[in-house]
């Protein structure tokens, strides 16, 4: 993008044509057969996503384009081995990363199978699933648009954690629970969330802390938010929150819920329970995050990050991307959080 001076309706047509091709072809993938076999979809699909978009930008004929997705399938990979680590993380930007490989090595003339995705010799579908379902990857395709689905996490924490905290806090808003006066809270959530995060009770380390509901639900109901802040070091120490933890908050698993769904129940001293439940995160197409709520995002984001100043000049620069006709400046305060990082550290 900085290097070829588009401009910013590139930079999103970009970005949604890669949302869809990786949408698309996680929609192909029976995640039924692939998730137990222990695969991680951002690592698997990203790298098409993001060969998409520099094909895209770099207006690639089909040709270019087969091979930029054969090299793409090619890098595809991440396993959930690497749960609670900061490498589930990694997935997601090698992904990216992958993509732009593939697509400047096909735009030099690398070449690559003609069928990364559907041939039966170990491509996408028969190497992670069983074949799947080819024929989901293109239903409606140019009628339906996977991107209209989109979600953002407004809180740090896994996906499954999203909505409990979004029945969480619309509980804290509507009733205000005082901490030091409740005496239990139940989260009931879905089997296959209980699975995967029933273990993380005593969490060590930032990354087991963002996936423990005791910890999350801790610290969001003393401090009535929940960010990266959360999980310092401090607060991971923290006696208090750690009794509250052990003591207060469990984890249910109720099989009549599906992932999307979550409920919280906060029995208070005296007897009174406090219940709230969540059908969908906020910041999904089923609960759709408000400007508001994108806006403080961004404003926890950019704390430590930015200037007062350069936070705000960032902030107006994406409310009007799609009218930019150059990004110079835009990439200009993005690398600055780096220089602040080094003039700190230096």
């Amino acid at each position: 993008m900085e290097r070829d001076g588009l401009d910013g309706k590139a930079l999103l047509t970009a970005i949604a044509a890669g949302a869809e091709v990786a949408v698309r072809l996680a929609a192909g993938i029976n995640y039924s057969v692939a998730g137990p076999k222990g695969w991680h979809m951002p690592d698997i699909v990203g790298p098409f996503g993001s060969a998409a978009a520099v094909g895209w930008l770099r207006r690639f004929s089909p040709l270019q384009m087969r091979n930029a997705f054969g090299l793409a399938g090619s890098q595809s990979g991440g396993t959930w081995a690497s749960w609670g680590t900061p490498t589930v993380k990694f997935h997601q930007s090698r992904g990216g990363a992958s993509g732009l490989i593939a697509g400047l090595l096909a735009e030099q003339g690398f070449e690559a199978g003609s069928d990364t995705v559907g041939h039966p010799h170990g491509e996408i579908l028969t190497a992670f699933s069983d074949g799947s379902t080819p024929e989901a990857i293109v239903a409606d395709l140019g009628e339906r648009f996977e991107l209209e689905e989109i979600s953002l996490r407004l809180w740090p924490g896994g996906t499954p954690l999203q909505p409990s905290l979004t029945a969480l806090f619309d509980l804290i808003a509507r009733e205000g629970p005082l901490v030091d006066q409740i005496e239990h809270v139940e989260v009931e959530v879905a089997p296959a969330v209980y699975e995967a995060h029933a273990r993380f009770t005593e969490p060590q380390g930032t990354f087991e802390a963002l996936l423990s509901y005791p910890f999350v639900v801790a610290s969001a109901l003393r401090d009535r938010k929940f960010w990266l802040t959360s999980v310092s070091t401090a607060n991971l120490d923290d006696p208090d929150i750690r009794r509250f933890m052990s003591r207060c908050v469990k984890l249910v698993s109720n099989s009549s819920l599906t992932s999307e769904i979550s409920r919280v129940a906060i029995t208070m001293a005296g007897g009174k329970i406090l219940t709230a439940q969540a059908d969908g995160a906020r910041g999904t197409s089923r609960n759709p995050a408000k400007l508001d709520d994108l806006c403080t995002k961004y404003e926890n984001c950019a704390v430590g990050r930015f200037s007062g100043t350069q936070a705000a000049e960032l902030l107006d620069l994406l409310e009007r991307i799609d009218a930019l006709d150059n990004l110079d400046r835009l990439f200009e305060l993005l690398r600055s959080t780096r220089e602040r990082r080094e003039t700190a550290t230096g």
